[in-house]
């Protein structure tokens, strides 16, 4: 997908959010809006000329000058009920929205309700597109098994309060129980013993019945993991979380004219065209916000929205590193790994439901059980979550280096960068991998040598230039001898005297 940057959306098409833009391999466009509410406004902005000149100049792509002939007649039917047709014997949607689909020979028809207007618009665009290859490739998702999306979200959250409830109720209850009646109630449990426990049973046999079906395996390295959400699902969530983002740090954002943003930019579009091979990097149109902030961070939402903070950039020696880190966000949204994240999570604490509840109705009063609760969670923690994360830290680094080596950047400055943040680290407890959602800096540095030769054949099995014969760990070792010197004159140096050495 084309690379489309933060200010120049906000400066042209931030308020038509309903718009996207699609490319195809003979590098066309396509524009449509998601719901009628934009429609009326979408379909006579993108048939302003100036709007698609502007589009031919920031995109640098040839936009068929026969589009601005077609959303012409379109506009005369904005204020219309369309719908998206996709002929011979290809699928149907109808809605009120502005919508693009293809048939199984892969060209697209636009109508309206009324008979006379599907034959006007459908014929315009097979006339002046012919067989649309344009906008080859946009389809609706294929149905998957998934619970939806809010009903999870409120579910979870519920579910717990359910427990905790239900759990201080029973011990309340079972307090206030005469003896004999105590006795009546565990002899129906005996009774009933294998009931239950074939219930139980039954219930964790439909989980793993879930969990196995709903297994998929990662692009690239084709490990399996539970995915409990469909693509256009979680699609939501980051929708959601990017609004966020752009909220919180509105006017910190730094313009598109900027040295820092092109360089940036640069870095990135090298790295896309270098994995065209990999849809999830060619079918998402990939956003940066540059935050003026005094943060060592970067990171990449799953709809392709970059966000980097100044203070990473002035935590890189060059732009080989900037690449290497902006490699490895990425390759957490070619993985999946946000979706994975969530889904893993939410099948974890639902498993612990039964534990939960017990805690509560089985110890003795709120207080134990709140201190019961906070060991179990930090227990969960520490066991399952972080060590999970780490391990997807850890994949991300791999493919990440194989993104950056087919941008033709020099892999070797990955190692050198998280070697560099090891040695300006001066965190005490930064060797403790236990404690951490992220492998140490020490540990990722080792991994990505140990993958190193890969990736420089990888390099140059895409025809890249030979590597620069300098060395990328020499900058690395004279910051380290110049940080520990710093760190030596201080240790030696009390309230601003200087104690001489004997």
């Amino acid at each position: 997908m084309l690379l489309r940057s933060g200010p120049l959306c906000q400066r042209g098409i931030h308020q038509l959010k309903n718009i996207c833009m699609v490319r195809s391999q003979n590098s066309c466009l396509a524009l449509f809006v998601k719901n009628s509410n934009a429609q009326q406004i979408a379909l006579q902005y993108i048939c302003s000329r100036s709007t698609m000149s502007m589009i031919r100049q920031h995109f640098k792509q040839a936009v068929p000058k026969s589009m601005n002939a077609s959303v012409r007649k379109l506009s005369t039917t904005r204020s219309q009920n369309l719908v998206a047709v996709a002929k011979n014997n290809g699928s149907r949607t109808c809605g009120n929205g502005f919508c693009a689909l293809t048939s199984k020979k892969s060209y697209m028809a636009l109508a309206r309700n009324d008979s006379s207007g599907n034959s006007l618009i459908s014929n315009c665009l097979h006339r002046q597109f012919g067989n649309v290859g344009c906008v080859r490739g946009l389809r609706t998702s294929a149905r998957c098994s998934a619970p939806p999306l809010v009903a999870l979200l409120i579910l979870k959250p519920m579910a717990k309060l359910g427990a905790v409830i239900t759990g201080r109720a029973f011990r309340q209850w079972w307090k206030a129980l005469p003896p004999n009646k105590k006795d009546v109630f565990l002899a129906l449990l005996r009774k009933h013993k294998y009931h239950i426990l074939g219930a139980v049973a039954g219930v964790y046999g439909i989980s793993a019945l879930y969990y196995y079906t709903h297994l998929k395996a990662t692009p690239i390295t084709n490990r399996k993991r539970f995915i409990a959400f469909t693509e256009s699902q979680f699609r939501k969530i980051s929708e959601v979380e990017a609004k966020q983002m752009v909220e919180k740090y509105n006017g910190k954002f730094v313009p598109g004219e900027h040295p820092v943003y092109k360089i940036v930019l640069d870095a990135t579009n090298r790295l896309i065209r270098g994995n065209q091979d990999l849809h999830q990097v060619t079918e998402r149109t990939w956003t940066i916000y540059i935050v003026d902030e005094d943060v060592k961070n970067a990171f990449v939402l799953p709809n392709g929205e970059i966000f980097v903070f100044t203070g990473m950039l002035q935590a890189v020696d060059n732009t080989e590193q900037l690449a290497a880190v902006l490699a490895h966000e990425m390759a957490h949204v070619v993985l999946s790994h946000a979706a994975e994240l969530v889904s893993f999570f939410n099948f974890i604490d639902f498993l612990l439901i039964v534990v939960l509840a017990g805690l509560w109705a089985f110890l003795p009063n709120d207080g134990l059980a709140m201190v019961a609760t906070w060991f179990k969670n930090r227990v969960v923690q520490l066991l399952l979550q972080m060590p999970y994360n780490r391990n997807l830290e850890s994949e991300a680094d791999e493919v990440g280096l194989q993104i950056a080596a087919k941008g033709c950047f020099d892999v070797r400055e990955s190692v050198a960068f998280w070697e560099g943040m090891n040695v300006r680290d001066d965190d005490e407890l930064k060797d403790i991998e236990l404690l951490s959602t992220h492998p140490t800096h020490k540990n990722r540095a080792d991994r990505l040598s140990e993958l190193m030769p890969s990736a420089i054949d990888l390099r140059q099995s895409c025809n890249c230039p030979a590597l620069p014969k300098r060395d990328p760990m020499i900058s690395v070792e004279r910051l380290r001898k110049r940080l520990e010197d710093e760190r030596s004159a201080k240790k030696n140096t009390t309230h601003g005297i200087v104690i001489q050495g004997a």
